[in-house]
């Protein structure tokens, strides 16, 4: 069991209500939180940039700052820490909104407080935080690996393609050659002759046909070409065959 206190940083201004934020964690057991008290934004960056907390409570209407500006500041210096505002009029209550949906995990209005919602709301923005920075680090981990295995991808489909420009041009060659000699261009060919190089030339042909295959396979599978369906008669499939 960790037996650490959680540490909070609360930025309030008003004594009072600072007192009974105190209080009120003191209502469920003090001795799970430590709490370090500042009345003004600057204060707060300053113990943000020396000192490591697990929360901050954060007013909106300090006397060196008000409004968003304040959250805006604190969220940027520390954006890995969780943030519950504090609210007090409704007024207020629209700026801690916009709050969360810039990163906030949640906003309490500081005349509906007591020791249980206060502590409840503390620890479920510490556990959501951790929740999004989890999911943003799988994130990360997983378009990392996208990018390696395209770029895998990519690499073997290059490979590939060297691999049959080399055994195409030979390929190409002997029919080449095998056509020439054929035609008789470099001398007369007889008819057992000639029955060889059309083998010689068919199943040359052949095999360029398998790499030529074997080529627009790779190149789909490292999405290089895109593969369009549409419908095709089955009698008009057998005549074209």
């Amino acid at each position: 069991m960790n037996d650490k206190p959680i540490e909070i940083l609360l930025v309030e201004d008003n004594p009072g209500d600072a007192r009974l934020l105190r209080e009120s964690l003191a209502e469920v057991d003090a001795t799970q939180f430590k709490l370090t008290h500042v009345e003004r934004l600057s204060d707060a960056l300053k113990r943000l940039d020396e000192e490591r907390f697990d929360l901050i409570l954060l007013d909106l209407f300090l006397p060196d700052g008000n409004g968003l500006d304040i959250f805006r500041q604190a969220h940027a210096q520390v954006p890995g820490l969780p943030v519950v505002i504090l609210t007090g009029l409704y007024v207020e209550e629209q700026f801690a909104l916009q709050a969360m949906r810039e990163g906030a995990q949640d906003y309490l209005v500081k005349d509906h407080v007591d020791g249980e919602v206060l502590v409840r709301a503390m620890r479920y923005a510490i556990e959501r935080k951790r929740a999004e920075q989890r999911l943003f680090q799988l994130y990360e981990q997983l378009k990392k690996q996208a990018e390696e295995l395209e770029k895998t991808r990519r690499i073997e489909a290059d490979f590939t393609a060297m691999l049959v420009h080399n055994l195409r041009s030979p390929l190409a060659t002997v029919m080449s050659r095998a056509g020439i000699l054929e035609d008789g261009v470099v001398g007369p060919v007889n008819t057992e002759q000639r029955k060889w190089l059309v083998k010689i030339e068919t199943g040359a042909g052949r095999v360029l046909d398998l790499i030529d295959n074997f080529l627009d396979l790779s190149k789909i599978d490292a999405s290089r070409i895109e593969l369009v369906k549409e419908e095709v008669g089955l009698k008009q499939l057998v005549r074209n065959k």
